[in-house]
């Protein structure tokens, strides 16, 4: 089954995406966690979020190749790449996991499932996973420091919950 991305689905993910995982089981930089989730299931405010994320989410992928390529270069120690993406079930249900990355290959991105996953069933934090680049939602960069790059609908969709 191929996944596509919905953009009413991914505000509904954002609303079990919360724990902070088992650092220990992810590489040694600090993962962008926590996320905070954002309230409401009515249809009519799932579609506000969609709207509102969207020119985020179109950034963000536009800059996405940039931070391929420093990666594929080698970040510094301690450093790490984080894509969001989306993961949905057999039965449907989607939610939005950031993936610790271990490799790029092919258009495909793989690496490691970095978010307590809540809603999906059979997939769980620190399972290995394989998504479509061009399904890339979002992208982070961890820094040693705590420091954060990227990450631009995490950092919008803060700020919105805090004016919703």
């Amino acid at each position: 089954m191929r996944r596509v991305w919905a953009p009413a689905a991914l505000a509904f993910a954002l609303l079990s995406c919360n724990q902070e995982p088992d650092k220990t089981q992810i590489g040694r930089a600090e993962p962008p966690f926590p996320d905070q989730p954002i309230g409401g299931r009515s249809l009519t405010k799932l579609r506000k979020i969609e709207r509102a994320i969207e020119p985020y989410v179109k950034h963000a992928r536009s800059t996405y190749p940039e931070a391929r390529a420093r990666w594929q270069s080698g970040l510094p120690e301690g450093s790490a790449l984080y894509v969001t993406v989306q993961i949905n079930d057999d039965a449907g249900r989607l939610e939005q996991a950031f993936v610790q990355v271990t490799s790029i290959e092919g258009g495909q991105v793989a690496g490691t499932i970095a978010s307590e996953m809540t809603t999906v069933k059979g997939f769980r934090f620190g399972q290995s996973h394989s998504s479509p680049e061009t399904e890339i939602m979002d992208w982070t960069i961890t820094n040693p420091d705590g420091t954060q790059e990227g990450n631009v609908v995490g950092r919008f969709l803060a700020e919105w919950q805090k004016q919703h």
